[in-house]
């Protein structure tokens, strides 16, 4: 999982003239297919050949864009989309104007279609193809896209997408094919409707000194007052949660996170959520349909704090807030800042509205478009050979995890989440050192491993010996928070309509 900060090498190359670079070793990951004693069938590597005295460099050939069987790697997308001859930049987008460059060295712009689309969501409000547009090689054109004017939703989001394909079929290129895109987020945005709380229901306490239960019209939500922990949400009978949402500052390491030993460099952080201390845990009835619980820990792995509030409201929505306060000095950099927690297995429906399809990372994701999503969980996986963090998708505005009946939760960020939802978890995909584990090692549990995250730093690309991710990829320890909203759905509620109300907090 690597191929990280790729975009920003290629803005420097592309500023110079006599500037070369970004020459990616490997192509292909060197494996061989081979059988374990139950006999399946899994590509082997550097290790599983001769005896353990045997010299190896265990998995360090598998660094391709795609598998031995050519499957590529979520990486491969952001090499295609760094490495697009054509650029397309904002001019003046409240007039329609945009810059069009041909990279080109002798291949005019003449025999690309430039298909565009205006999309608010998953709604196409124009769409449109400019053809016979003769830019030379070297040289940019700008060019007028029809916007409509009137995109005024509250709370959409409205963005242009390029498709530049070809119009003939040539040498191993076919007619129609993709050679570039891009997208454009529009200046056009209205504030979400701001909601009342005194149109919400409301709410009854029961508590006493070991736990907390909030019940509303049809929910309940019950609070470990010894721990802290939210261990229970239940919504018209059905529970959300299989494991209490908890602090969380650690991800299973990548290739290059073992390169440069991440494990040892960042090893305070990795049980720091898991080992955390309640030192307070308040509740405040601020209304009638809207209570206030307070936790604040001591995380004594790292010396310092973590507040984690919980807005409870009348409708059964959970605002949850989270503010980390570094208290010794000298930490190492944060892996990942954010909460993991686990939902019943039958919410293995996901949809999301951020970057996507396939994986991202913070220093990966200029292929990555945002829009509409939707995928099972175990599509969300990659199966790297060697198993590590995978998975992750980043500015996400909200994820709805649905089960068959069409009841889930949905997760809104304030305003963006990173997160991911794997059949697996973290410390499965865990290795202490490279290739120590196999694919045939990983065994699906019975319920989803989900991250809702503020961020995790990136994966890194420059090498996988020792380069870290650079330094504007890391998370120094410093005070970050973040808040995101728990909303349960049924069948006939529509998750892009719910993650468009905001709440008035008093």
């Amino acid at each position: 999982n690597s191929t990280g900060n790729l975009q920003d090498y290629w803005d420097v190359i592309e500023k110079y003239d006599h500037l070369q670079g970004g020459f990616i070793w490997d192509w292909v990951d060197q494996g061989l297919v081979k059988k374990n004693e139950k006999g399946e069938q899994y590509w082997a590597y550097g290790g599983d050949y001769g005896t353990d005295d045997v010299p190896s460099d265990q998995n360090f050939c598998l660094n391709g864009l795609v598998n031995p069987d050519r499957t590529p790697h979520p990486g491969l997308y952001e090499v295609k989309k760094v490495y697009q001859y054509i650029g397309i930049q904002p001019e003046d987008l409240e007039n329609g104007k945009v810059r069009i460059t041909n990279k080109f060295d002798f291949v005019n712009t003449d025999d690309f279609n430039f298909n565009w689309t205006v999309m608010a969501e998953n709604n196409t409000v124009a769409q449109g193809t400019l053809s016979d547009i003769n830019i030379l090689p070297g040289e940019s054109k700008v060019v007028t896209i029809p916007i409509p004017k009137v995109l005024n939703k509250p709370g959409m989001e409205y963005f242009l997408n390029f498709s530049v394909t070809t119009t003939t079929e040539k040498s191993l290129v076919p007619k129609g094919y993709e050679i570039a895109s891009e997208q454009i987020k529009l200046p056009f945005f209205k504030e979400k409707v701001k909601t009342e709380l005194s149109t919400l229901p409301s709410l009854k306490l029961k508590e006493n000194e070991k736990s907390l239960v909030i019940t509303g019209e049809n929910f309940q939500i019950s609070f470990n007052r010894t721990t802290g922990n939210l261990k229970s949400y239940q919504f018209n009978g059905i529970e959300l949660i299989g494991k209490s949402p908890e602090p969380n500052f650690w991800r299973a390491p990548t290739d290059n996170d073992l390169g440069f030993k991440m494990q040892e460099r960042s090893g305070v952080w990795k049980n720091a959520g898991k080992n955390r201390l309640l030192k307070n845990f308040t509740v405040k009835e601020t209304y009638s349909n809207q209570v206030t619980v307070m936790v604040d820990y001591d995380l004594h792995d790292v010396e310092s704090k973590q507040q984690v509030k919980y807005i409870v409201l009348g409708n059964g929505d959970v605002i949850i807030s989270n503010i980390f306060t570094p208290g010794k000095k000298g930490l190492p950099d944060m892996p990942r800042f954010g909460m993991r927690m686990n939902l019943p297995k039958e919410f293995n429906q996901v949809k999301w509205f951020g970057r996507g399809p396939f994986e991202n990372y913070l220093d990966r994701k200029t292929a990555a478009f945002v829009g509409l999503y939707e995928k099972s969980v175990d599509e969300l996986y990659f199966s790297y050979i060697s198993p590590q963090e995978n998975g992750n998708r980043t500015d996400t505005r909200w994820i709805a995890f649905a089960n068959q009946d069409g009841v889930g939760l949905l997760v809104t960020g304030m305003p963006l989440l990173s997160w991911s939802a794997l059949p697996y978890t973290m410390e499965d995909l865990t290795q202490e050192s490279r290739g120590t584990r196999h694919t045939f090692d990983l065994h699906k549990k019975d319920f989803v491993s989900v991250n809702i995250d503020y961020k995790q730093m990136g994966v890194g690309g420059d090498n996988s010996w020792g380069a870290r991710p650079h330094e504007k990829y890391r998370m120094k320890s410093q005070e970050y928070s973040y808040t995101f909203r728990l909303s349960p759905f049924l069948k006939d509620e529509n998750p892009v309509e719910k993650s468009k109300i905001f709440y008035i907090l008093k």
